[in-house]
């Protein structure tokens, strides 16, 4: 089925022409895409209760509160 739409809308063939059907020629796209969304979770973060920075920083508050209000 999905020869056959490739067939009547795309262009069949340039993409079997190295074998099998293949989705992309080359890994550009992949590594443009991933450099983003590294760049992406750089700058924000992964969000404020899933990081990993954020419950070890309320992990060492806490101690150091307990700490602090003990001496």
């Amino acid at each position: 089925m999905a020869r056959n739409i490739l067939k009547e809308h795309g262009n069949y063939s340039w993409l079997p022409e190295a074998g099998s059907v293949t989705v992309l020629k080359n890994s550009v796209e992949f590594a443009a895409t991933y450099f983003i969304m590294l760049l992406v979770l750089f700058f924000t973060g992964a969000g404020r209760y899933s990081s990993v920075d954020y419950w070890m920083a309320q992990k060492f508050r806490g101690s150091n509160q307990a700490h602090q209000v003990a001496v």
